[in-house]
């Protein structure tokens, strides 16, 4: 299973909680009745260490895409069945062998002449096919030599998609005023509304929160603004985790008048993202691991003013911690998660003769034991 990601999600530990955090508004998705709470939550199962990067994973591969065409400082990839690199920025995708030739610079200019593309997310097929979606309503497949083969088959933004062994579509939708979780079938016509409720303001602003599908089936949701992980199975919705200590949730949506004036709209989405913490997707490692990340976070033996860009945590596919300790992370952004292994996106520094234009996507994989 692979799984699409943007950002990084993570749960962890927690000290004591005021009632002001504890009535912290969260995400949409607490306005549908959850039918159960983990017993996730018990403060016993974490811990206030620190732990490194290097305490969990090591380095074991790393990919050098050729520079025919060159990706902004924003580049996202996601590998294929068959070690296949495809790279977005929001404005350019280019499809990669294993060894970082260029394969196609990826467009749906057959499929929609004149489109404005602004590729963010993708997600390949068992066949070597992908989809690939961004900030607009429309998605588009491709073959497995970058071709335009299709549009996909729906009307909401869609934040992430993933598939299953059958090719069905699992797609977590936005549109205004609700969000949608949709699974499509072989058929355009083949679409099941699994679970809708009402959307937030900031939500359909802000692209950033994820969903994956383990081994057996369960799929798992993340909002950018709540720190718990949503497992959705056989019709139910279950909310693992709780609120940790250094994530400085954001406070509120947006107001009426802030919906009504874009200025005001755009200040607001700007302080919710650099002064309060998020979530940025949920990932799955392996076959029975989901890994999450919280963006934007406080550090426990930094100043209050000091933030770290990403904490990672690892749970089993029932929200139980991997590791009771949080894993800061500052250098190295994992982008995305196949098979066990977590792919980073790392910049030489720009200005140097020698600078490689196009960052390297770096293959770490999780150590023995864990």
């Amino acid at each position: 299973m692979r799984t699409i990601a943007l950002f990084l999600v993570l749960i962890l530990t927690i000290s004591a909680c005021s009632s002001e955090r504890k009535e912290v508004w969260l995400d949409s998705l607490e306005l549908i009745p959850v039918s159960s709470e983990s017993s996730t939550s018990d403060p016993s199962l974490y811990s206030n260490e620190v732990l490194s990067f290097d305490d969990l994973f090591e380095k074991v591969s790393e990919i050098q895409p050729s520079d025919e065409i060159v990706f902004g400082d924003q580049a996202n990839p996601v590998i294929g069945p068959q070690g296949q690199l495809l790279m977005m920025d929001g404005k350019i995708a280019g499809l990669f062998s294993s060894n970082g030739q260029l394969i196609a610079e990826v467009t749906p200019v057959s499929c929609n002449p004149g489109y404005e593309w602004t590729p963010r997310r993708a997600q390949f097929l068992p066949s070597g096919g992908f989809l690939i979606f961004g900030y607009s309503r429309s998605g588009y497949w491709f073959n497995d030599q970058g071709e335009c083969t299709g549009v996909f088959p729906h009307q909401p933004y869609t934040r992430a998609v993933v598939f299953a062994p059958d090719s069905s579509v699992f797609a977590a939708q936005l549109s205004n005023p609700e969000w949608h979780l949709v699974k499509y079938g072989p058929s355009p016509d083949d679409e099941e509304v699994l679970l809708s409720g009402p959307n937030t303001q900031l939500a359909t602003r802000i692209i950033a929160g994820g969903l994956t599908r383990s081994g057996d089936g369960d799929l798992f949701i993340s909002a950018f603004h709540s720190p718990f992980v949503y497992r959705y199975r056989a019709g139910k919705l279950e909310k693992l985790g709780y609120l940790p200590s250094f994530f400085d949730a954001i406070p509120s949506d947006l107001t009426e008048a802030e919906v009504n004036s874009s200025n005001l709209a755009m200040e607001k989405v700007r302080q919710a993202i650099t002064d309060h913490s998020s979530t940025g997707t949920v990932f799955q490692l392996d076959q029975d691991k989901i890994m999450v990340s919280f963006i934007n976070v406080d550090h426990p033996s930094s100043p209050p003013e000091s933030r770290l860009p990403i904490a990672l945590h690892i749970m089993d596919t029932d929200g139980y911690p991997i590791t009771k300790g949080v894993l800061f992370q500052e250098d190295i952004r994992p982008a995305y998660t196949s098979n066990g292994s977590i792919y980073a996106v790392e910049y030489d520094e720009r200005g140097s003769a020698d600078a490689l234009l196009n960052p390297k996507i770096v293959e770490y994989r999780l150590k023995e034991g864990f």
